[in-house]
């Protein structure tokens, strides 16, 4: 119960936010599970999920739909249950959603108001794609970001903000071995 109320409060589904949303702004903070959604079938059938995104295809489709309508209305009810499965998403190895939905935040066009919601997103995400970029020998892309305004220097100085600087200064046998590793550690 605890990890449900966390993650309400972290995407903003909580009794006080019931009601008409700006439809953009909700879509950057994943404010609705995009698993969850109640659309027409007219506005689904008109914005379609794109075969171009691979495992964020849910996160983009929302996009699309909340740069075509202007609202949604955020009803504090559950519409729908997560259903995990060996081939869920969330349990692949290569999964990429992390990667591909901060890919889509970064391109999108805002106004200074959504920035700021941009922003947050991307705080979020930040310590995933670092590490995702460290792991596949991307050294210079999680540098970009490790010292981006999307990772703040309190994060740096961290635990884990160590931990990611090891990672894309270590050569990539070690990195292997750390990774190795800690996957044993944490099936243990």
């Amino acid at each position: 119960m605890e990890i449900f109320s966390y993650n309400a409060h972290v995407y903003f589904r909580t009794a006080n936010k019931e009601g008409l949303q700006n439809s953009l702004k909700s879509a950057i903070l994943r404010q609705f599970p995009n698993n969850g959604y109640m659309v027409l079938t007219s506005a689904a059938k008109k914005i379609k999920f794109s075969d171009k995104i691979r495992d964020a295809c849910d996160f983009d489709f929302g996009l699309r739909l909340a740069s075509t309508y202007s609202k949604f209305y955020f009803s504090n009810k559950y519409t729908s249950k997560y259903r995990s499965t060996d081939i869920a998403v969330s349990k692949k190895e290569d999964n990429i959603a992390a990667l591909e939905t901060y890919l889509l935040l970064k391109s999108l066009k805002l106004s200074n108001i959504l920035n700021l919601f941009r922003k947050e997103a991307m705080i979020k995400l930040a310590p995933i794609i670092i590490s995702y970029y460290a792991k596949n020998q991307e050294k210079k892309k999680a540098l970009k970001i490790y010292f981006s305004e999307y990772y703040p220097i309190k994060k740096r100085f961290g635990l884990h903000g160590i931990y990611y600087l090891f990672l894309i200064l270590s050569p990539n046998f070690i990195i292997k071995k750390v990774i190795s590793f800690v996957s044993l550690i944490k099936k243990i």
